[in-house]
């Protein structure tokens, strides 16, 4: 689940990656049938649209074990805060866009220092490749950084664990449950590029 507050720390609102509920712990308005998974890792991811007051990105992964016919991968939904009255909502049209085809059920995202910058971080899923996407005042960049580094995540169980931006953004963790280990990489904030630093 994500959740989401104004900068004095009130709540707006909260997603499980299926259903986003307003602050009033209703459903906000198109807020229903998003395409991430109960079951996945990290199925739901708020990023607020730099240098707006308004503008939040709900991105969701699907379960990786659903990678059948209708597996929805990686999608993104936008919330306009300005609508229904100051409760928000899904701006029609903007639910469920398509961002990767293949993921697993890993994503993060940080922010850099002037807020004029965030990076949304997640991993390919039978390859090496981490995709780091930025979002700025113009929004959300969908052709991504790609880097291909640290081991070839292949397996189901490696979905098990979290992917971590450290509070610098300098470094990035992934923790594959399937193989008892975590990756540290180094993260360059301006280029969106990862390298492998360190495994434990």
């Amino acid at each position: 689940a994500s959740t989401v507050s104004d900068t004095s720390g009130f709540l707006l609102f909260y997603t499980n990656g299926i259903t986003v509920w307003d602050r009033t712990h209703q459903i906000m308005q198109n807020g229903e049938n998003l395409k991430g998974h109960w079951s996945a890792s990290q199925g739901a991811l708020i990023v607020p649209k730099p240098q707006s007051n308004t503008i939040y990105y709900i991105f969701t992964t699907d379960e990786v074990t659903n990678l059948v016919p209708g597996y929805a991968g990686m999608n993104y939904s936008i919330v306009d805060m300005s609508l229904n009255n100051g409760l928000g909502g899904i701006i029609p049209g903007n639910k469920n866009l398509p961002l990767l085809p293949t993921v697993f059920e890993k994503q993060t995202a940080v922010q850099t220092v002037d807020g004029k910058v965030a990076w949304l971080i997640t991993h390919e899923f039978g390859y090496t490749d981490f995709y780091a996407f930025k979002i700025d005042a113009s929004g959300l960049n969908t052709d991504p950084v790609i880097s291909k580094t640290g081991k070839s995540l292949v397996f189901t169980q490696d979905n098990l664990g979290m992917l971590k931006v450290s509070p610098s953004g300098s470094l990035v963790a992934n923790t594959i449950g399937g193989q008892d280990i975590v990756e540290l990489y180094h993260f360059d904030m301006n280029t969106g590029k990862l390298e492998t630093y360190l495994t434990l």
